[in-house]
């Protein structure tokens, strides 16, 4: 049976976008923790207040998002 994880880190890429990461886990390339660890739920709640605009941050701040072609 696996280990089940003990705490969760509220996590935050470059654009801006939020996930719940296993505490344990080396975070993947371009994520930076914003919280210490907490329970899944205490995360998730959290998520849900911070990230209230899914459209990554380019799009948000009508910005370039690397690609002229994106249409919206």
């Amino acid at each position: 049976m696996p280990d089940i994880p003990r705490g969760y880190l509220i996590v935050r890429n470059s654009a801006e976008q939020y996930s719940v990461w296993p505490e344990e886990l080396a975070l993947p390339n371009g994520w930076q923790p914003t919280s210490k660890a907490a329970s899944l739920d205490e995360c998730l709640a959290q998520v849900r207040l911070r990230w209230t605009d899914l459209k990554p941050a380019c799009l948000s701040k009508k910005m370039d998002c690397g690609s002229s072609n994106v249409l919206f």
